[in-house]
């Protein structure tokens, strides 16, 4: 007789609140008839055990009435246990069952494992990306009511703890505005929740969300401005202008104050003033320019992109130099009746000084000599602050200025046989000052012959040796005569101011030529203006070529013992400097007729179209470059961009511009494809064709 145990488990029910499951484990015995073996007599009481969990089960009153010959089985034992989970709600249960069957079987056992339902245990916490500052709502699903929950928030290295094992499944929370400071870089930070569920005392797991949080806009930088005025150090002012902004005069001293937010550090400066844009966060501007009420403005940005401003008002006074706005001197008699013979001359004069609030006082002083000396007499000095005997009053007019005019003229003994310079000289309380110099001629007479024989005043009297001396207004209805200037005549001996003609080149087997001429003309008819342009015996040289289409003009300065050199300053139709065909690769230079500096303006850069196999007079394009340019970057390398008509080809030419050549670079003549931007750019369309002086 063959006997054997086996086990079945089954689950009968969970609770969540205990964390268990009912389940019930059944014992049972089979036997088959088995010709080996002689029948199990297994009357009477059996013994044996199950264990469920760990725990074990005797068998008690358990018997069987009669002997087993044929096959059958019967249940030994049935138990029924609540089973307590893991701390995760998971669950495995392993049972095992012995039995004594009394006969030649001896001892069977029997085991059996069923792996649980898992019980749900944590509480899940259902949250939205927020705003800092902004209150946003938590909410949690517990999986049993009796359940309570702790939630933490972390951000950076900052953490809060929002509740303790609250009951409650709807909770607000607050992102502190303060957690902007674990991104200084960026406007949003993550924040992690963490949800921790109790059965009572006991931790039964955590569950954690990732979110995000936008910093708001308000967090960003401040800024405030200090403004002082900045006044020279001027040893000959007689007023206070300390505090006093005054146009023409005081600098603005900008010290800008920034506040970072919530740790994102300031990264620019942009402040407007008197018209300039500065970027430090302390400046010192030029002189004012305006006058009124003037505006400083600044804006700061952080390290977030996040930007301050704020602005200032200052008032300015009005300030303008010292001026003498208008002077009429005259010969008088000794009564100051008017006569252009007289033995006597007076002076009218107007003049004007800013108010500075009315504290400005601005002296007038006046000097005169004969023409021929060499030291002056004073006529006195006057302010406004008293008025002379004569009549010098100055006037406040509408708290902007003052104004003085010289109603009554002064006079003052003045030879009719000899001119006289008068000096005026206009102080005003800062210490700057203006100067006028006028003359009063001699005394009239329609012709008078200098005593020497070698002089004539013609309206005047005559005063110097070899001169012509008109004291008249002249009108010439029968022309000027210029002078012409004498073949192979050296210009730079030619300093006597007036009008001459000249003509350059061969005719009639004759060699026209003139030394020092603009190096640029070779050939043609010229006049060349002369003029003073100095006290100092400095000379100013105009040049002209009198070409009706192709006019040019140059100028030059004589001072300090040389001449300067010939610079254009007029090309009717600009002169072709270079011509060709060039793509400007590295190998290919352009040298110029004429420097670019000897340009009016500058140069102009024309590109055409290079197809099968030839310049093309089609896509032409040109660009305007200034010799100031050039000037101050020689040698620098400079971009043009073109096109065809069509818009197929597209090219960028780098060229190296110098003085008095232009080089290319090697790339000017290829196809190239620029991945970046999907073109693709055909140099070897375009040539250089002309260089033109404009």
């Amino acid at each position: 007789m063959a006997v054997t145990l086996s086990l079945a488990i089954t689950q009968n029910s969970q609770s969540i609140a205990n964390n268990t499951s009912n389940v019930t484990v059944t014992a049972s015995v089979t036997w088959k008839s088995d010709p080996g073996y002689a029948s199990w007599n297994a009357t009477g009481q059996c013994t044996g055990y199950l264990m469920i969990d760990g725990s074990r089960y005797n068998y008690s009153g358990m018997s069987f009435n009669t002997s087993k010959t044929s096959n059958g089985s019967q249940v030994v034992m049935t138990k029924t246990v609540d089973v307590s989970h893991g701390t995760d709600g998971t669950k495995t249960l392993d049972c095992s069952s012995s039995f004594v069957t009394g006969v030649a079987s001896g001892t069977i056992t029997a085991s059996a494992s069923k792996t649980l339902t898992t019980i749900p245990r944590k509480s899940t916490l259902s949250v939205a990306n927020g705003t800092l500052g902004t209150a946003q709502t938590l909410t949690v699903t517990k999986q049993a009511s009796s359940f309570t929950h702790t939630i933490t928030a972390k951000c950076g290295s900052a953490s809060t703890t929002i509740c303790t094992k609250s009951s409650n499944t709807s909770i607000s929370f607050t992102p502190p505005i303060s957690w902007a400071s674990q991104n200084t870089t960026g406007t949003s930070v993550t924040v992690t929740y963490t949800i921790t569920t109790y059965n009572g005392s006991t931790s039964v797991g955590s569950n954690s969300y990732t979110k995000t949080c936008s910093i708001p806009a308000s967090v960003k930088p401040s800024c405030s401005i200090t403004v002082t005025p900045v006044n020279p150090a001027n040893s000959n002012a007689s007023i206070d202008v300390s505090g006093l902004y005054i146009k023409n005069y005081s600098k603005f001293k900008v010290t800008i104050s920034s506040t970072e937010s919530h740790g994102s550090s300031i990264t620019s400066y942009k402040t407007t003033a008197n018209g300039s844009t500065y970027t430090s966060s302390s400046f010192t501007t030029n002189a004012l320019t305006k006058s009124g009420s003037l505006t400083i403005s600044t804006t700061v940005t952080d390290k977030r992109g996040r930007s301050g401003s704020t602005s200032i008002t200052v008032s300015v006074l009005d300030y303008a130099l010292p001026a003498i706005t208008k002077v009429v001197v005259r010969r008088c008699d000794a009564d100051g009746t008017v006569n252009d013979g007289g033995s006597y001359a007076m002076v009218i004069i107007s003049a004007k000084a800013s108010s500075i609030n009315g504290n400005n006082i601005a002296t007038l002083a006046m000097q005169y000599k004969k023409s021929s000396a060499t030291s002056w007499n004073d006529l006195g000095s006057y302010n406004n602050g008293n008025a002379d005997k004569h009549g010098l009053v100055l006037t406040n007019i509408q708290g902007l200025q003052w104004e003085c005019a010289w109603g009554d003229a002064y006079s003052f003994p003045a030879d009719d046989g000899s001119s006289y310079d008068i000096l005026l000289t206009y102080t005003d309380a800062l210490g700057n000052k203006t100067t006028h110099t006028t003359s009063v001629s001699t005394g009239f007479t329609l012709m008078h012959w200098k005593s020497s024989g070698l002089g004539l005043g013609i309206g005047k009297i005559s005063e110097l040796d070899n001169v012509l001396d008109i004291g008249m207004q002249t009108r010439h209805t029968g022309g000027i005569l210029q002078p012409v200037l004498k073949y192979n005549s050296d210009l730079n001996l030619i300093c006597t101011p007036n009008t001459y003609t000249g003509l350059y080149g061969s005719v009639s087997d004759t060699d026209y030529s003139y030394k020092n001429c603009p190096s640029a003309f070779t050939r043609g008819t010229f006049t060349l203006d002369v003029a003073a342009a100095g006290e100092e015996g400095q000379v100013k040289q105009t040049f002209y070529t009198c070409d009706k289409t192709n006019s040019r003009a140059w100028v030059r300065y004589y001072y300090q013992s040389y001449w300067g050199d010939w610079k254009c300053i007029y090309d009717f139709k600009g002169t072709v400097l270079w011509s060709g065909a060039h793509y400007m690769t590295n190998e290919q230079t352009a040298d110029l007729a004429e420097p670019i500096s000897s340009q009016p303006s500058g140069i102009s850069l024309v590109f055409s179209a290079y197809l099968n196999g030839a310049a093309q007079n089609i896509d032409l394009v040109s660009f305007f470059i200034s010799k100031r340019l050039v000037s101050d970057i020689g040698g620098g390398c400079h971009n043009f961009q073109m096109c065809s008509y069509s818009g197929i080809y597209f090219a960028v030419k780098s060229l190296y511009i110098y003085d008095q050549k232009i080089t290319g670079s090697n790339p000017n003549g290829k196809t190239l494809s620029n991945t970046a931007t999907g073109i693709t750019y055909h140099n070897e369309c375009f040539v250089l064709r002309y260089v033109i002086g404009v």
